[in-house]
């Protein structure tokens, strides 16, 4: 039966709800657990039994936002089905890195509120947070989703910094010259000077133990 998206795309790349045959059931379930994460939209809907289009879909990205609601898309990368409704749920509702940079940076201080003193966009420079550390023979892996980088003078983001500042602690921490990213189990090395950019996940060895994750 191949996959059926309750969402599609317009011509102006804005995400709408679909009109495809067979998918007013599952919209009708969404419709009732996005009411169910906001007291407005609840209330409208208790009162209508509906919410118009624009208000589910406004309000699906404030929930997956705000981690009420975590969306699940079937596909097959084998048979190569659903992968580009995949895509277009990743643009229409996952997080844009720099949108909710102010949230990753107030989490990544949690111990220390009002201590990192840096502002939402991109003018504060780099900014990453490490989500996962291995060690093995080798030494220390620590795995960083970028939050934030800076721009140069042409708009263009800047390449990883040899020295960074531990939000909660205020060391400096410097870091090497060789950076990854991971496929699978293979690290394939950055080149030096590579544009890092928001959203990008990278691998930077032996940083010190203070950032590490266990």
């Amino acid at each position: 039966q191949g996959v059926n998206s309750i969402f599609e795309l317009d011509s102006n790349g804005e995400i709408t709800k679909s009109n495809i045959e067979g998918t007013e059931a599952a919209w009708m379930e969404l419709e009732e657990a996005v009411a169910m994460t906001d007291d407005d939209l609840l209330m409208e809907y208790l009162d209508s039994s509906t919410l118009a289009p624009e208000q589910v879909i406004h309000g699906l990205q404030n929930a997956v936002r705000n981690q009420k609601i975590l969306p699940v898309v079937f596909t097959s990368a084998e048979k190569n089905v659903g992968i580009p409704e995949l895509m277009d749920a990743v643009a229409a509702f996952l997080p844009n890195p720099v949108d909710v940079r102010e949230d990753a940076l107030n989490a990544a201080c949690a111990s220390e509120e009002g201590k990192c003193g840096l502002t939402p966009g991109i003018e504060a420079g780099f900014a990453a947070r490490v989500v996962h550390t291995t060690v093995d023979s080798f030494g220390s892996l620590s795995i960083l989703r970028v939050i934030s980088n800076g721009c140069d003078k042409d708009g263009k983001f800047e390449s990883i910094p040899h020295s960074v500042v531990n939000l909660r602690t205020r060391d400096t921490i410097k870091i090497g010259l060789t950076a990854f990213v991971l496929q699978g189990k293979e690290r394939v090395s950055l080149p030096n000077g590579s544009r890092i950019v928001p959203g990008n996940v990278i691998a930077v060895p032996k940083l010190p133990d203070s950032v590490h994750t266990n």
